[in-house]
């Protein structure tokens, strides 16, 4: 067994400490301003690596540098003086600390690694010791459930094949090896669909959406409200849904510097205008006229702003399934269409004749099926006609051990 270990995690506002026991994971994390949180979770229930979510944190410096330098401005709008020179100063040094502040971000801001237990939560944060800190919790963890499936009886090739459907699943063995495994006892299945990846770009944000063989890793990142990477399998997933979503988030940070940059450039230019404009210009029937001529164009600008503002505070997404957020433009439909094919690829799969099942365990399942409308009645006889060939084979009674009475059967389709 496995001896205990510790570890402590500093970095902003946050602390994690982890005390590795031979049976479970106590973990600790603090917050300024919050009361500790801890935990004790059995090595067996902590989640799989594909369930782990990652983190990236908002950088908060980053409203401040949009704001501050644009609300200056319209105090050097209203000052006496060369205002167009001061605007420019103002707008030329706003710029020095966007990119001051976009180039330093990696050391302010980071990431984190939520490891899901159930309702319990583990947090990794991002610094020299997270790759050895989650290759330990994943070994220990999949450790435990190699030890609970350690049996010196002799089994079937049936229940060898149960065995390692069960640790697949829990991913406490590698992909590669489980393949191996079961080609060896009853030969290989199908080739996964390689994989196939999508990236969505708009300004301040981008959308990455990666599908593998048996599951799509999501990955999301906005300038100002940090990230998110998770990974859904599709046999989970529910039919898509044609949902729009909007969000208003820190995106008001955006509006409002818009707002008060547009007021900043207004305030100048008129000023700019109006300088040495006798008190009369606007002053009876040509008056009009000359107004509407020089504040016409300051107008224009003004409500170009606001629309600006507008169409930055209130940002669209496509919703088609729960906790996946796309950006709705042109190759929505696309990525949509792709994730679907695979959920009912993935749906589909379970109708063909499984070893490691029964025939009514097999039976059961093409019943699911077929209520749930993934296969036809007549598809769900022409796979119950197969299961009868598979899942009654006398060969899966044989020890594991033992060599077929015959060459292996062919890969299952």
């Amino acid at each position: 067994m496995a001896p205990s270990t510790e570890f402590t995690q500093k970095r902003g506002a946050f602390r994690t400490s982890f005390r590795f026991r031979p049976d479970a994971l106590e973990h600790t994390l603090e917050q300024k301003r919050e009361h500790a949180r801890r935990v004790k979770v059995p090595w067996p229930e902590i989640g799989a690596p594909s369930s782990h979510e990652r983190l990236i944190l908002p950088d908060g410096a980053l409203r401040w540098v949009i704001l501050v330098p644009a609300a200056l401005a319209i105090f050097a709008a209203w000052r006496d003086g060369p205002q167009p020179i001061t605007l420019a100063v103002h707008a030329a040094g706003a710029l020095v600390l966007l990119a001051g502040a976009l180039l330093t971000r990696r050391w302010r801001g980071g990431e984190v690694t939520r490891i899901f237990a159930g309702e319990r939560v583990i947090t990794v944060l991002d610094d020299p010791q997270r790759a050895t800190l989650l290759a330990e919790i994943e070994s220990r963890r999949a450790g435990s459930l190699l030890a609970a499936e350690e049996d010196d009886a002799p089994q079937t090739v049936r229940e060898r094949l149960r065995r390692l459907e069960r640790l697949t699943r829990a991913e406490a063995i590698p992909a590669a090896e489980a393949e191996a495994e079961r080609a060896r006892l009853i030969g290989a299945e199908p080739a996964p669909a390689p994989d196939q990846s999508f990236r969505q770009r708009r300004a301040f944000e981008s959308v990455t959406v990666t599908l593998g063989p048996d599951r799509l890793r999501w990955r999301g990142n906005h300038l100002f409200e940090g990230g998110r990477e998770i990974a859904l399998a599709y046999a989970d997933l529910p039919e898509p849904a044609a949902e729009d979503d909007y969000d208003t988030g820190l995106d008001f940070v955006l509006a409002a510097g818009v707002m008060l940059w547009t007021f900043a450039i207004v305030s100048t230019l008129a000023t700019i205008v109006t300088a040495g404009v006798p008190a009369d210009h606007y002053v009876g029937g040509p008056g009009l006229p000359r107004a509407i001529a020089d504040f016409g164009p300051l107008g224009l600008i003004l409500l170009g702003g606001v629309a600006l503002a507008s169409v930055v505070a209130r940002t669209r997404y496509a919703a088609p399934y729960p906790w996946l957020r796309l950006i709705a433009d042109r190759q929505a439909p696309a990525i949509v269409a792709a994730v679907d094919a695979r959920r009912v690829a993935a749906l589909r799969a379970f109708a063909r004749p499984n070893p490691a099942r029964t025939l009514e365990e097999q039976t059961d399942v093409l019943d699911w099926l077929r209520r749930d409308g993934v296969i036809t009645p007549s598809e769900r006889a022409k796979h119950l006609e197969e299961a009868r060939g598979v899942c009654e084979d006398p060969d899966l009674d044989r020890l594991a051990e033992e060599p077929p009475a015959a060459p292996a059967r062919r890969a299952l389709h």
